[in-house]
């Protein structure tokens, strides 16, 4: 714990160094307000993050990850099907510069889920799992999906594989458990 304390101060401080630098030498930088924007998200100060993330894609829209993140926060701003539209807008345009980006596939498909667009959220997912099989929330929503149609030992599958991939998430344990009793066990 002391060397990982240690590690923590080391990178703290050289963090806080580089963001003290960038606003002495670019306090009007995409970097800059995207800095700030990932800050509000940690303290769910979404309205702001939003207002960040804006200016950031204002400045450089051909960073990559802004138009995620600005995604990101619209959707966990409030979700109504106003946020969700300019989410969705959001993470389609970061899908145009990276056509393989599996964060942006599953929040799409999570937004066609919201809508009972169930055909389109499998593709989506279908899409993710052969861009980059090794991702458990992708076997998760997947589980979700075969859940729907009925297919609890797909879903229980799908459940354990996120599990091994990922067996620090706890909600994967409650959805198996969830499922291990509809099937009596």
């Amino acid at each position: 714990p002391e060397v990982l304390y240690t590690k923590y101060r080391v990178h703290s401080e050289i963090a806080s160094d580089a963001l003290r630098q960038m606003t002495i030498t670019g306090n009007d930088s995409p970097w800059l307000h995207e800095v700030y924007g990932q800050g509000y998200m940690a303290q769910e100060q979404y309205a702001s993050a939003i207002r960040e993330f804006q200016k950031a894609i204002q400045l450089s829209p051909e960073i990559s990850g802004l138009h995620y993140q600005l995604g990101e926060a619209l959707l966990l701003s409030e979700r109504s099907e106003e946020k969700r539209t300019a989410a969705e807008k959001e993470f389609r345009l970061e899908l145009e510069k990276d056509p393989e980006d599996v964060n942006c596939m599953l929040k799409l498909a999570d937004i066609a889920l919201e809508r009972a667009r169930v055909e389109e959220a499998k593709a989506l997912v279908a899409r993710a799992l052969s861009v980059r099989p090794g991702i458990a929330a992708a076997h998760v929503l997947n589980a979700r999906l075969l859940e729907l149609e009925g297919d609890v030992p797909s879903a229980i599958t799908e459940l354990e594989t996120a599990e091994k991939l990922a067996p620090d998430v706890k909600t994967t344990y409650y959805q198996l458990g969830t499922l291990y009793r509809r099937q009596g066990r």
